[in-house]
């Protein structure tokens, strides 16, 4: 069984929940123990027997408080299945994280979602910058002329990661260019030209066989909004 972020692109399913709750749920709606599971037999582990008794203490009408248990009579998530040399968080994952989490597909999943406050962050240092540039300018609705054409902006959500390990949560302000029109034999559009400052292979192969040749040493910097930095062409 997949999650869905990882759920290889040949099964069947792709993109459904196929976690395993979703699965005891839709198999057993109704099962509020193990009992209802199918577990028949003792086991002869005293913390399963504890869980037993918990689960079954709910079919009695008593609702098991988990305050009443000290903590040394169950397992808890805290107590790591595979081990102490196996982590599933990384200290510097955000709260909410797992190796599992999808992107969210709108801001309704962000706020939703267990990495609320990680995705808000983000969201809020993509608008600053901006605005911190005067970059945006606010425009009043009855300052348009009836041909102006007002379009949406979104926000596309995802969940950088280096070598499977968590990196940052990526947000992006764009505008829904696919209701835009380019400049026609009439005159009438809504842009003139579109532009993406983005290097060739060609290119960068040319550069590396440069430095090469001449001996040199080759670096990198990745520059917060580049698109914004500089100024547009006439």
């Amino acid at each position: 069984m997949f999650c869905t972020s990882l759920e290889p692109n040949t099964k069947q399913g792709q993109g459904a929940d196929l976690s395993i709750m979703t699965a005891l749920t839709l198999t057993n709606p109704g099962a509020k123990s193990l009992f209802d599971l199918g577990v028949r037999c003792k086991p002869g582990s005293e913390t399963t027997r504890g869980m037993i008794a918990a689960f079954d203490s709910m079919l009695g009408g008593t609702i098991f408080d988990a305050s009443q248990a000290s903590s040394d009579d169950f397992e808890t998530s805290e107590q790591n299945p595979f081990g102490d040399e196996c982590h599933l968080r990384l200290s510097r994952d955000p709260v909410g994280y797992s190796k599992g989490a999808p992107d969210p597909k709108h801001h309704g999943q962000v706020m939703r979602s267990g990495m609320k406050a990680e995705w808000i962050k983000s969201q809020t240092s993509e608008m600053d910058s901006p605005w911190r540039r005067g970059i945006f300018q606010k425009v009043l609705s009855s300052s348009l002329n009836p041909q102006d054409r007002v379009f949406t902006s979104c926000f596309p959500y995802k969940i950088m990661r280096k070598g499977g390990e968590f990196d940052e949560c990526k947000v992006r302000l764009v505008v829904q260019g696919q209701h835009m029109r380019r400049k026609g034999e009439d005159g009438v559009s809504d842009y003139d030209d579109a532009f993406s400052p983005v290097p060739a292979a060609s290119r960068f192969c040319a550069i590396l066989s440069l430095a090469t040749q001449q001996n040199m040493f080759m670096d990198h910097v990745d520059i917060s909004q580049a698109f914004v930095q500089g100024e547009l062409l006439p």
